[in-house]
């Protein structure tokens, strides 16, 4: 026979009346946990012991504690921190916070389908990080930043999580979805990486760069720019692109589009470079490339810049040489001329002679440049240049006048050296004559001493015989002479 509600209603109600009533019916604390878990055990009944082992709670009415504990922790609550008010393990609540979940996910199911089903569930709930969130908690967070965006302006999503002390799962998957730029938006706001900015916010900003670039009137980096505004550099170069798209922008950039390393020209200081670059190419023939540097406004190809800004046949007549953009007919041809006016003179020409004195900026490229011009032209392939670029000369020519210049030279200094040199070559010669016999006569001292003496009773009597001839007149001059041929004074006297 099956059991109806209304037995089960019954017999409830009977063993309540027994439990108050003060008798030997009464069951015990001890057999009423007894005989409940009699009945879990034979899965009678599915039921949710607490950790204190004294109450039971039904799975169902497990999930609608767990949502009244959400709403009373004002929306936010942790499961742990929910496991220990409930007093049940934390297994108990992740089950009964899902089970909760797809309740919530099969009533919005039948609010779609337009069905009439009686289905009692508390209002929407989240899970992130770890806690269970009730979908107004969100509401009154998207309220609270739209309020805070709308005094400020603009807001940091990592401030905000820090401030706020929420996960970032919960900013990323619930409240960044409500942002929008349309009206009917919970957030009423534009996402640039990190920073949420309103759309006033930014047109403000859109404002106040176009004030700035307009009241520019010299060249400025981007960095520089950036620092006045303060915001990110994604939210900058969104803005600065933007003006570009919309031909708004006052003047150009130098460099990269996306490096804040770049250049801003304004256009006024653009005009008036131009004009000046003009007016020193009308006035002076040439203008250096340092001052084209410095002036921020000509490219990486000077060549297309001039090309803009001069008629076809002003810059046809430019030559562009490392350190200066110089005319051709109004000073090239100048140089040239006057370099061969002193190469046909003295067949030689200082590069610095015929350059006008403001050309002292010229580098070893520039000289290189007139060197190879002068060689271009006339004899010019006998000409030679220094190594330090400085002179140029005719090699063949000016040679046979030095040459030229150094014969009767050399000829006065060689009858006045000549009879000194050949009397230090004869002072050379006796000089070694000597040092050799000193040699000989130091080894001949050096010999044992039986040959010392029979030598020098033999050169005794040599000597003998020699001052015997010399003191009877006998012998030849050249007997009488010394072999090292000094002391011929000494001989004429005796003879």
């Amino acid at each position: 026979m099956a059991t109806t509600w209304a037995d089960i209603q019954r017999l409830a109600a009977d063993l309540q009346r027994v439990q108050l009533a003060e008798g030997t019916k009464r069951l015990s604390e001890a057999n009423c946990v007894e005989l409940v878990t009699m009945l879990m055990a034979m899965e009678k009944v599915h039921l949710v012991i607490t950790t204190d082992g004294k109450e039971f709670v039904t799975r169902r009415h497990l999930v609608t504690e767990c949502a009244n504990e959400c709403l009373a922790s004002g929306g936010r609550i942790a499961l742990t921190e929910l496991a220990a008010q409930l007093s049940v393990d934390l297994d108990h609540i992740q089950t009964a916070v899902n089970q909760l979940l797809a309740m919530n996910r099969h009533h919005r199911m039948a609010e779609d389908e337009n069905t009439v089903e009686d289905i009692s569930t508390p209002a929407e709930f989240v899970v992130c990080a770890g806690e269970l969130i009730h979908r107004e908690f969100i509401n009154d967070l998207c309220t609270r930043l739209n309020t805070r965006l709308t005094e400020f302006g603009q807001m940091s999503l990592f401030q905000l999580t820090k401030q706020w002390e929420l996960p970032t799962e919960l900013f990323n998957f619930h409240i960044l979805p409500e942002i929008g730029s349309h009206p009917s938006a919970r957030i009423c706001a534009i996402r640039f990486e990190d920073i949420l900015c309103t759309p006033r916010y930014i047109n403000a900003l859109r404002r106040k760069m176009s004030a700035v670039l307009v009241a520019l009137t010299k060249p400025t980096s981007l960095s520089s720019i950036h620092s006045y505004f303060g915001i990110s550099p994604t939210l900058f170069f969104k803005l600065w692109n933007e003006m570009v798209d919309e031909d708004k922008m006052p003047g150009h950039l130098l460099g990269s589009k996306g490096s804040l390393n770049s250049l801003y020209v304004p256009k006024v200081h653009e005009k008036m470079a131009t004009q000046f670059i003009k007016q020193r190419i009308s006035v002076d023939h040439f203008i250096e490339c340092v001052v084209l540097k410095r002036l921020n406004v000509v490219p990486s190809d000077p060549l297309a810049f001039f090309r803009e800004i001069l008629p076809e046949n002003e810059f046809a007549d430019l030559l562009f040489w490392p350190s200066v953009v110089l005319s051709e007919s109004k000073l090239c041809r100048e140089f040239e001329s006057l370099a061969q006016n002193f190469l046909q003179t003295n067949h030689f020409c200082l590069i610095d002679d015929i350059l006008p004195p403001q050309f002292t900026f010229l580098t070893d490229g520039d000289y290189a440049q007139i060197i190879e011009r002068l060689q271009k032209r006339g004899n010019g392939a006998n000409l030679r240049a220094t190594g330090d670029r400085s002179v140029v000369f005719e090699h063949p020519q000016l040679m046979d006048n030095w040459l030229k210049s150094l014969e009767e030279f050399v000829r006065k200094r060689a009858a006045k050296d000549a009879p000194e040199l050949r009397k230090a070559h004869l002072d050379t010669l006796l000089g070694a004559k000597k040092t050799e016999k000193q040699q000989k006569d130091e080894w001949e001292t050096d010999k044992p001493t039986g040959s010392k003496k029979g030598k020098s009773a033999g050169a005794k009597k040599g000597g003998g015989a020699a001052a015997g001839k010399r003191r009877g007149g006998g012998g030849t001059e050249t007997e009488s002479q010394p072999k090292n041929g000094k002391g011929s004074g000494d001989t004429q006297k005796h003879s």
